[in-house]
């Protein structure tokens, strides 16, 4: 009986020629291509790196600066330099902007007491030529609230960024969000009471627990200041909060929840809330950033 083998006659070595010899080029046990990408410099040959996947990392480079340092500049540098408001942290993939230089107000308003105002003006701004100015009125007990809502992000860990200037009297400053996975409803919300210089975060029974941050944030009208929340819908905690140039752990606590009220199914709805001030109290916001895969 005849047997049919494998005919490896047609068998093929793959040789690349360099000067004037010919090299085989290896592969391993499964059949892939083993190769160095190298790049010439000065006439030396230099290995490219790649990260954990395979990737090839490549940096863009200007040239040396009069000190003869290299200036290496990545996709967000360059974007930063080009005029993206996202100039801060940086961490996170961008889902939404504002940098409040459109013509209307991308925001919702709502108010209780007396109320007050919210409005896009020129006489305070950080970048450009505007702000969002949240105005509260002389009322212990009124706010003034501007949100937005989007879409749910992907579950994991989403961040809020503000940079703000705060009144230089007492008054409340609240940054939140209610965030619904159309199963459970997180409502994260970082207090901040400019009178007594105290941060605070919501817990997971709806009261507000003093944290350890004393940044104080000074109210002049170009007293601009980044504040980033981060939080995890996969795991129910907050991850950091960020005022300035400090980092504060937040991964031991966990979020408010609730069962979700088919009102805010499959939304994430981004607040600032100026509030419990004595007199008139503005809050100038200048810039917003929503992220998502967070670190």
């Amino acid at each position: 009986m005849v047997v049919d083998l494998e005919d490896y006659s047609l068998a093929r070595v793959i040789k690349g020629l360099y000067g004037s010899e010919y090299k085989t080029i290896a592969v391993d046990a499964d059949g892939n291509i083993i190769g160095v990408f190298k790049g010439d410099y000065a006439g030396t040959l230099t290995t490219l790196a790649v990260d954990s996947q395979g990737r090839i990392q490549a940096v863009l480079a200007d040239p040396e600066d009069v000190f003869g340092n290299p200036n290496y500049m990545g996709a967000a540098e360059l974007a930063a330099r080009l005029g993206s408001i996202n100039t801060f942290e940086r961490r996170g993939t961008t889902v939404w902007m504002d940098d409040f230089e459109a013509p209307v107000l991308k925001w919702n308003k709502h108010t209780g007491g007396t109320g007050g105002t919210i409005t896009l003006v020129t006489d305070s701004c950080h970048l450009g030529s505007q702000a969002m100015k949240i105005n509260v009125l002389a009322d212990a007990d009124g706010w003034v609230k501007a949100d937005r809502n989007f879409e749910f992000p992907l579950a994991g860990k989403i961040g809020f960024e503000w940079c703000i200037s705060p009144y230089i009297l007492d008054h409340h400053i609240i940054f939140g969000a209610t965030v619904d996975d159309a199963t459970t409803k997180y409502t994260p919300y970082i207090k901040y009471d400019n009178g007594n210089n105290t941060w605070y975060y919501m817990d997971s029974g709806d009261a507000y627990q003093p944290l350890s941050p004393t940044r104080q944030l000074i109210g002049l009208l170009d007293g601009y200041h980044h504040i980033k929340i981060v939080v995890d819908t996969s795991t129910g905690l907050y991850v950091r909060l960020q005022v300035g140039g400090k980092t504060y752990d937040l991964s031991s606590y966990s979020m408010p929840t609730a069962a979700t009220d088919g009102y805010t199914a499959g939304l994430a709805d981004i607040q600032v809330t100026n509030q419990e001030a004595g007199y008139p109290a503005p809050v100038y916001v200048d810039s917003f950033i929503y992220t998502q895969n967070e670190l």
